[in-house]
């Protein structure tokens, strides 16, 4: 294999960013406050190093895994990520085909200009749904179109009783309806003013949608949603049901005993509580605090093979990525979503060969280096 069938997220990264106006590249880039929790994902992740285990039988080395009854083709799942429709034309249904392509889980979220029911008129396989509680009556709204469209996991993102306090976003003036500013930077990306501005944009945004995604970019959400509501969310949900934006041992502990399938440790990609500490920093004491067979996901700045083996190695059954499929979508659309799920699939299993496993069950704790604080 040779370094030109991988892609590095630098490109991508860079690729978007020319396509993007001002107010989309940074909405997908920033984080809260002065962006340290986005900074501590890296730096954290970064510090994780992996022992090699050499001279190893290593001719069958296979990324395959199984992540709460989903067959996948690697230890990833698309991350719920919103207003993707705005990043390129039909942006939900693209990642989630791409996804499907690759044999990993795609999760749409709340906030997708995309119903559930259209997205699943277009895929093979029923994404996940990641679930915002919003009033009592639109919560049990979208869980009853959650079970319609036979998705097998609700993901419930339990880190939001308010929106983190988001620069980026104020700055440029960020909204679902335009305002004059968004407008104004939409002038220096004319392939992307073409694509929305002229018929598609007002076409997508449908009222209902529209205002859906408003009160989510403005945080109007349900603060007196509590550990009782997802009691009854557990009992009314029954398929695998995962809280997203765990940070304390405390709290997995809870979940664990009431009934909860599995937690994603994440601080919402550093965009919500920039006084956070990074997912990495708490996994270990998380996963000591949950059964043995309880499922757990993280985030926080995945970009390479290296960073999901590393994730493995710390306990998780897998990652979430948000944000390289978003740059890869801006970037080119299918043929770069497909492109990077290759690369990234590429970059496991050769990463997986250094080290001397086989497959991602062989991947544990023994492979990091002692210097590790987390």
């Amino acid at each position: 294999m040779t370094n030109a069938a991988l892609l590095r997220w630098q490109q991508l990264r860079r690729a978007a960013y020319r396509r993007l106006p001002l107010f989309l590249s940074d909405y997908i880039d920033g984080g809260a406050g002065d962006e340290l929790a986005l900074q501590r994902n890296r730096l954290d992740l970064d510090a994780i190093k992996l022992r090699p285990r050499v001279l190893r039988q290593m001719t069958d080395v296979s990324s395959t895994t199984e992540i709460l009854g989903c067959e996948c083709s690697m230890p990833v799942v698309v991350a719920p990520t919103g207003l993707n429709t705005l990043i390129a034309r039909n942006g939900d249904v693209t990642l989630a085909q791409a996804a499907n392509r690759a044999g990993i889980p795609f999760i749409l979220s709340t906030a997708s200009f995309t119903p559930i029911r259209e997205l699943r008129a277009h895929v093979d396989l029923p994404p996940w749904f990641q679930l915002y509680a919003q009033n009592p009556a639109l919560t049990e709204h979208l869980v009853r179109q959650a079970l319609l469209a036979d998705c097998p996991v609700l993901v419930l993102t339990v880190d939001t009783p308010t929106g983190g306090i988001r620069w980026r976003d104020g700055r440029n003036n960020f909204r679902v309806r335009p305002s004059r500013q968004m407008m104004a930077q939409t002038l220096f990306r004319p392939r992307w003013l073409s694509q929305y501005l002229i018929g598609e944009l007002s076409e997508r945004l449908r009222p209902k949608r529209q205002q859906l995604s408003d009160d989510l970019l403005e945080r109007k959400l349900d603060r007196s949603f509590d550990w009782d509501d997802c009691a009854r969310l557990r009992d009314k949900w029954p398929r695998r049901l995962v809280l997203k934006g765990i940070l304390s041992a405390e709290d997995a502990a809870r979940a664990a005993t009431m009934g909860v399938d599995g937690v994603v440790v994440s601080n919402h990609g550093g965009r919500q509580f920039d006084a956070a500490p990074s997912s990495w920093r708490v996994f270990s004491e998380i996963k000591q605090a949950v059964p043995a067979g309880m499922t757990l996901l993280v985030d926080g700045g995945i970009r390479t093979g290296d960073d999901v083996v590393r994730a493995l190695a710390l306990g998780a059954k897998g990652v979430l990525i948000g944000r390289l499929p978003l740059w890869a979508l801006a970037a080119g659309g299918s043929k770069t979503l497909d492109a990077m799920f290759l690369s990234l699939a590429k970059q496991i299993i050769i990463t997986m060969t250094l080290l001397g496993c086989q497959s991602p069950r062989e991947v544990d704790s023994s492979r990091i280096l002692e210097d590790w604080p987390g």
